[in-house]
């Protein structure tokens, strides 16, 4: 409910900013109540809400990562959500346009979708020029900002232990929304403006004819032309797209804020928050609700020491939230090791276009056959039958048409036919054209797999793993004060196991990768910088390690590690 009134107030004063001119500044407490207001005001509080709906089933906390640039674009693409989206985008940019400039511009001319050219018979009329380019602009608009919003991954919830306020998000915002609005805004104004201008018949062609089906006659050949010189026009639509952009912009703020502090609806999965966080982690069909119980449980686990007491108190709970953690951990060094254990070929995802090679006959046409004694090679004569043994297969043809000289051998065989010369050609030109296409720097660096997306593509899941990480360590370290039974106590030997030998395979797989990495091309050096979501799951195991040594203190020699653990764990003590 929150979120919806900060959302109308928002619309409504956002509206209100960009109807101010200095003509009306003397009704400036009577504009913001006037009936332009609100009813533009109501339009960009509905759509809004309807663009928060659809981020909010949306939203992830992290997504799949995948080889190259290219899997990602087909992803992309045969994902109907991104199309629905950006539908939406562009329609809901097209009519809050449109009313921007039927409320604040109130511009009869500009509004209007046909005109009747001078000097032309009555009820003869064509589109007008410039509601052409404002649509034009509107749907480049929407189209291009979803766009954006997927490149950014506008819709990857990130969580932090700091949440402030809404409203406090909110007001840090307004300046970086209100720049980032006008330079997107300004660079598809001037795509819009000079391709426009250069394609501007074919756009009143099509759009022309698509009217024809719906409005009826209209002319096909313009008569008043595009008034590329009309600044003020230009100005205008300018300002109509910073104020849909800003809309947008505060949209995705508002939803990001708001779902951050959101926890799980405990009443879905179980009347207490420590059994909804337990049965959220174990909810391994639902991404979102599993990453965002762990987020929660790491919250918990570092800020609120009330909860973290009731962990601490039934060790039911402790044990099945410590087991899930650990048994986390120990997948992600499983498959650590299995790169390293594989034995699938090294691929190095070249396109090679390997040449046409036509299968060489069998050196033999004949059958060797081992005969015992008594054998016959004849079938066996049934009288009963109209059998021939012995038949000649040549009868069925003319004494014209048999051959005179049969092929002995493979050399007397009438040669393969070759193919047609133009098919050939095409053929030929085909690969050639692939291969430098193929070969293009920009081509390369969509279709190459790369050693880093290779690492990514492995980690795929870096917010759950330091969220696990974080909780694990927070737990482990503040049992030492708060846990009365002393029973997490005991397992501090396994967490401080499973941690090391976690951070030692991602040292592992960042000094040393596996052979088939070694194979792929690199974007940088591995010696110069790491990959970031290896820093950042090692940096948050480096900070567990040390949070527990810390707490434990000189009693850390009573904890009960093999040799090979103890050693590693020296350069933390």
């Amino acid at each position: 409910m929150r979120i919806i009134v900060t959302l109308a107030i928002t619309s409504w004063a956002v509206t209100t900013l960009f109807a101010l001119r200095p003509s009306n500044l003397f009704h400036v407490f009577t504009l913001p109540f006037s009936t332009g207001i609100g009813s533009l005001s109501f339009a960009m509080f509905f759509f809004s809400s309807v663009l928060a709906i659809v981020k909010t089933s949306q939203l992830a906390l992290w997504k799949p990562r995948y080889l190259n640039g290219i899997s990602e674009l087909t992803a992309s693409i045969r994902n109907l959500d991104h199309w629905l989206v950006t539908f939406a985008y562009a329609a809901m940019s097209c009519l809050l346009i449109r009313c921007y400039f039927l409320s604040i511009i109130n511009d009869g001319y500009s509004s209007q979708l046909f005109t009747y050219p001078p000097g032309y018979r009555t009820f003869v009329r064509e589109m007008n020029q410039e509601q052409l380019f404002v649509i034009y602009f509107s749907l480049l608009l929407g189209i291009l900002y979803s766009y954006r919003r997927l490149l950014l991954d506008c819709n990857i919830l990130r969580l932090s232990l700091v949440q402030p306020p809404t409203l406090t998000v909110l007001h840090q915002n307004l300046r970086p929304m209100a720049k980032q609005s006008m330079h997107y805004t300004f660079h598809i104004l001037w795509i819009s403006y000079f391709s426009f201008i250069i394609f501007n018949r074919v756009f009143y062609s099509l759009a022309a004819h698509l009217s024809a089906f719906v409005f009826g006659h209209i002319l096909v050949s313009p008569v008043i032309g595009f008034h590329w010189y009309n600044l003020l026009f230009i100005f205008r639509v300018y300002l109509a797209g910073v104020y849909v952009v800003y809309g947008w912009e505060c949209v995705d703020v508002l939803v990001n804020a708001a779902m951050s502090r959101m926890p799980i609806a405990s009443s879905l999965y179980a009347p207490t928050t420590l059994e909804c966080l337990h049965n959220g982690i174990q909810d391994s069909s639902d991404s979102f609700v599993r990453s965002t119980a762990l987020a929660e449980l790491a919250v918990i686990s570092m800020k609120q020491a009330k909860q973290r007491k009731k962990i601490f108190a039934d060790t039911d709970t402790w044990g099945s939230l410590s087991k899930a953690l650990m048994d986390d951990l120990v997948n992600l060094c499983t498959r650590i090791k299995d790169e390293y254990t594989s034995t699938l070929p090294v691929t190095t995802n070249k396109f090679v276009l390997r040449p046409h090679i036509e299968k060489k006959p069998p050196p033999s046409i004949f059958t060797t056959v081992l005969l015992k004694e008594d054998d016959s090679i004849f079938y066996p004569y049934d009288d009963e039958e109209d059998n021939h043994e012995l038949d000649d297969r040549l009868t069925a043809f003319d004494a014209d048409d048999i051959p005179h000289h049969l092929p002995t051998d493979l050399i007397d065989a009438e040669p393969f036919l070759p193919d047609n010369p133009a098919t050939a050609y095409v053929a030929n030109l085909y690969h050639t054209l692939s291969r430098h296409f193929f070969n293009l720097k920009h081509v390369k660096r969509l279709t190459t797999i790369t050693r880093e997306q290779k690492m990514r593509a492995l980690l795929f899941d870096t917010p759950d793993q330091i969220h696990i990480v974080q909780a694990l360590g927070a737990l482990s370290a503040a049992s030492l004060k708060e846990d009365e039974l002393g029973y997490v106590q005991f397992d501090l030997a396994k967490v401080l196991t499973v941690l090391l030998d976690t951070i030692k395979q991602l040292e592992r797989l960042a000094t040393s990768p596996p052979a088939p990495y070694m194979a792929l091309p690199s974007i940088y050096d591995l010696a110069s910088r790491a990959i970031p979501e290896v820093s950042m799951i090692t940096r948050a195991l480096e900070d567990a390690i040390l949070g527990i040594v810390l707490e434990v203190g000189s009693d850390m020699k009573f904890i009960r590690l093999d040799k090979k653990h103890r050693s590693q764990l020296a350069s933390y003590t």
